[in-house]
């Protein structure tokens, strides 16, 4: 229960590091779909000491973003196509 609790916990924490990075301006992108075990055993695996026996959470890159590049926002519906008021 420890474990489940503890990745709970941080992936919640994660939406405050996000707000803190953009409230100073920085970008966010969280990513899914990486290899953690590839990422475990680049940063923590084999590194001694108490980083031994971490592991990866969630990933997420933080800096200045740029405009160049970006497509337009697909479109959406309208409300009243999307949603009914009960």
């Amino acid at each position: 229960m420890r474990t489940e609790t503890a990745v709970r916990s941080g992936a919640l924490q994660s939406g405050y590091v996000r707000v803190a990075a953009r409230s100073l301006g920085r970008d966010t992108g969280p990513m899914s779909g990486v290899n953690e075990g590839g990422v475990d055993s680049e940063f923590f695996i084999g590194s001694g000491g108490e980083r031994e026996h971490w592991r990866s959470n969630w990933i997420c890159n933080v800096g200045y973003g740029s405009n160049k590049d970006l497509f337009d926002r697909s479109p959406r519906p309208d409300f009243e196509a999307a949603c009914e008021v009960l």
